[in-house]
C-alpha cells in the first residue's frame, strides 16, 4: 500500500519537475509522466482496497458487522462484544473493520476511477506522446537488428 502511494507521488513530483515554463508563465506538467500517473492514480487505489481488506478479513469486506444498535443491545449486546472480541476490544476491532469498510467499499472507488477524467483518455496521451517508435528503433539498434518488424493485423471477430 506505501508503495502504491509512493509511486504516485514520485510520477506527480516528476511530471512537475520535468514540465516546461509556458509563455503565458504558466507551468505545464510533462505530458507523458502526468497521464502515466493518472492511470496510476486511477488503478493503484483498487490495489491498495484489495491488500486492505485482506488484511482486514471477512469483518472488513462483506459489510456484514453487526449495527451500533445490535452491538449496544441490553438483550444480546454482549453476546455480539463476546465474539467479536479477538487480540483487542470488540469496540476497537469494530472501528477498525468499519473503517477498512468505508475506505475501500463506499464512494471513493468511482473517484478513484474518474477523478480528473477517465483513465482511457490519459492512455490516449500516453499512446500519442510516448514515441514508441524511438523505443523500438533504440531495441533494434541495441541487437543489431535491420529487418523491419511489421505490426500484426488486428484480429477479426
Amino acid at each position: 500500500m506505501y508503495m502504491n502511494n509512493e509511486t504516485t507521488f514520485g510520477m506527480g513530483v516528476a511530471a512537475s519537475a520535468l514540465g516546461q515554463r509556458h509563455p503565458s508563465g504558466a507551468w505545464l506538467c510533462h505530458p507523458l509522466l502526468a497521464n502515466v500517473n493518472k492511470v496510476y492514480v486511477a488503478t493503484l487505489p483498487y490495489e491498495t482496497k484489495v491488500l486492505a481488506q485482506e488484511i482486514g478479513g471477512g469483518i472488513a469486506e462483506t459489510g456484514c458487522m453487526p449495527s451500533c444498535r445490535d452491538f449496544y443491545d441490553p438483550n444480546y449486546g454482549h453476546l455480539v462484544q463476546k465474539y467479536l472480541k479477538a487480540v483487542s476490544s470488540a469496540e476497537a476491532r469494530a472501528k477498525i473493520a468499519r473503517l477498512i469498510e468505508w475506505l475501500t467499499l463506499g464512494a471513493g472507488v468511482p473517484g478513484c476511477m474518474h477523478g480528473g477524467g477517465s483513465p482511457e483518455a490519459a492512455k490516449l496521451v500516453i499512446r500519442a506522446t510516448a514515441n514508441l517508435e524511438r523505443c523500438v528503433a533504440l531495441a533494434k539498434r541495441l541487437i543489431e537488428l535491420e529487418e523491419e518488424i511489421e505490426e500484426p493485423a488486428p484480429a477479426k471477430k
